[in-house]
Protein backbone atom coordinates (compact mmCIF):
# COMPACT_ATOMS: atom_id res chain seq x y z
CA UNK A 1 0.00 0.00 0.00
CA UNK A 2 2.97 2.60 0.80
CA UNK A 3 4.22 2.05 -2.84
CA UNK A 4 1.21 3.89 -4.12
CA UNK A 5 1.86 6.68 -2.28
CA UNK A 6 5.47 7.30 -2.68
CA UNK A 7 4.54 9.88 -5.25
CA UNK A 8 3.37 12.12 -2.47
CA UNK A 9 6.91 11.71 -0.62
CA UNK A 10 8.45 15.25 -0.43
CA UNK A 11 11.65 13.86 -0.09
CA UNK A 12 11.27 11.83 -2.92
CA UNK A 13 10.48 15.31 -5.02
CA UNK A 14 13.43 16.90 -3.64
CA UNK A 15 16.20 14.34 -4.69
CA UNK A 16 14.49 14.01 -7.86
CA UNK A 17 14.56 17.96 -8.17
CA UNK A 18 18.04 18.15 -6.66
CA UNK A 19 19.40 15.28 -8.95
CA UNK A 20 17.84 16.81 -11.75
CA UNK A 21 19.82 20.23 -11.35
CA UNK A 22 22.74 18.32 -11.67
CA UNK A 23 22.41 16.95 -15.23
CA UNK A 24 21.29 20.33 -16.58
CA UNK A 25 22.22 19.64 -20.94
CA UNK A 26 22.48 21.44 -23.44
CA UNK A 27 18.82 22.18 -25.47
CA UNK A 28 19.23 19.58 -28.40
CA UNK A 29 20.08 16.29 -26.00
CA UNK A 30 17.42 18.12 -22.90
CA UNK A 31 14.86 15.07 -24.01
CA UNK A 32 17.44 12.26 -24.60
CA UNK A 33 19.29 13.19 -20.98
CA UNK A 34 15.92 13.57 -19.33
CA UNK A 35 14.70 10.11 -20.55
CA UNK A 36 18.32 8.48 -19.51
CA UNK A 37 17.94 10.37 -16.37
CA UNK A 38 14.27 9.62 -15.35
CA UNK A 39 15.13 5.52 -16.02
CA UNK A 40 18.35 5.61 -14.29
CA UNK A 41 16.58 7.27 -11.29
CA UNK A 42 13.62 5.06 -11.55
CA UNK A 43 15.58 1.32 -11.47
CA UNK A 44 18.05 3.43 -8.58
CA UNK A 45 15.20 4.14 -6.48
CA UNK A 46 13.10 1.20 -6.67
CA UNK A 47 16.20 -1.08 -6.13
CA UNK A 48 17.29 0.39 -2.96
CA UNK A 49 13.64 1.03 -1.71
CA UNK A 50 13.28 -2.72 -2.82
CA UNK A 51 16.48 -3.98 -0.95
CA UNK A 52 14.82 -1.54 2.66
CA UNK A 53 11.96 -3.53 2.25
CA UNK A 54 13.44 -7.19 1.99
CA UNK A 55 15.64 -6.40 4.75
CA UNK A 56 12.79 -4.75 6.79
CA UNK A 57 10.97 -7.91 6.67
CA UNK A 58 13.79 -10.51 7.23
CA UNK A 59 15.09 -8.27 10.50
CA UNK A 60 13.59 -9.55 14.04
CA UNK A 61 11.79 -7.37 16.68
CA UNK A 62 15.68 -7.56 19.11
CA UNK A 63 17.54 -6.39 16.07
CA UNK A 64 15.09 -3.88 14.83
CA UNK A 65 15.88 -2.12 18.38
CA UNK A 66 19.67 -2.34 17.96
CA UNK A 67 19.04 -1.09 13.73
CA UNK A 68 16.88 1.84 15.15
CA UNK A 69 19.89 3.21 17.61
CA UNK A 70 22.54 2.67 15.23
CA UNK A 71 20.66 4.40 12.44
CA UNK A 72 20.20 7.47 15.11
CA UNK A 73 23.91 7.30 16.01
CA UNK A 74 24.86 7.50 12.56
CA UNK A 75 21.98 10.66 11.79
CA UNK A 76 23.59 12.60 15.33
CA UNK A 77 27.24 11.68 14.13
CA UNK A 78 26.47 13.58 10.72
CA UNK A 79 24.71 16.25 12.02
CA UNK A 80 27.02 16.80 14.35
CA UNK A 81 30.18 16.96 11.41
CA UNK A 82 27.61 19.19 9.16
CA UNK A 83 27.28 21.77 11.94
CA UNK A 84 31.19 21.43 12.54
CA UNK A 85 32.02 21.94 9.37
CA UNK A 86 29.65 24.64 8.58
CA UNK A 87 31.18 26.57 11.84
CA UNK A 88 34.95 26.19 11.59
Amino acid sequence: MGALVQGLNPKAWLAVFCSLSAFVLPLADRAMGLVVFAALFGAICWLSLALWAWGGARIGQGRMRLFNRLMALALALSVAWLLARTFM
